[in-house]
């Protein structure tokens, strides 16, 4: 269980670098701030029926364990897209969590239905495209009004 933790945190800190990242010769590391960003990763424990969501800011390496209380199931799926950050709550919590990271507060959570069992999320512009295992249907959510429900697609 610890090494697939360690390879977990491993892939997570790879994909902290990107288009803005800065390679710093010796000579400017005393001078020039280090890059910063914040890794976001799940945990969960299917026996307890608990989840939790911690994040690590680097590269000062803090970290804040279950960062957003009771947003994350024992079964989540984490998918992020344009500044926001969706958990797939599946298996027996059949919802999904709206997350802003910059506050990190929930903005809005919606039922997938009872029983639905959701398995993954995807985002464009305002709607919200939710494939659920027990359904022949994916679920197209309007995120601006998620209370109105959503309309089937066959």
């Amino acid at each position: 269980m610890n090494k697939l933790a360690t390879l977990s945190l491993i892939a997570l800190l790879g994909a902290c670098g990107g288009a803005d990242e800065i390679l710093l010769d010796a000579a400017d590391i005393d001078s020039t701030p280090a890059p910063s960003c914040t890794c976001a990763a799940l945990g969960s424990d299917f026996q307890q029926g608990v989840g939790t969501l911690a994040t690590v800011e680097l590269p000062a390496r803090t970290g804040t364990q279950n960062r957003v209380p009771g947003a994350v199931s024992r079964d989540p799926v984490a998918r992020y897209y344009d500044g926001t950050l969706y958990v797939v709550n599946r298996f027996g919590a059949d919802n999904v969590t709206v997350i802003d990271p910059a506050t990190w507060t929930v903005r809005d959570q919606f039922s997938t239905g009872n029983g639905s069992n959701p398995q993954d999320i995807a985002v464009v512009g305002n709607k919200a495209y939710v494939a659920a295992l027990n359904s022949v249907d994916l679920q197209v959510w309007n995120l601006v009004n998620t209370a109105a429900g959503f309309q089937p697609i066959s």
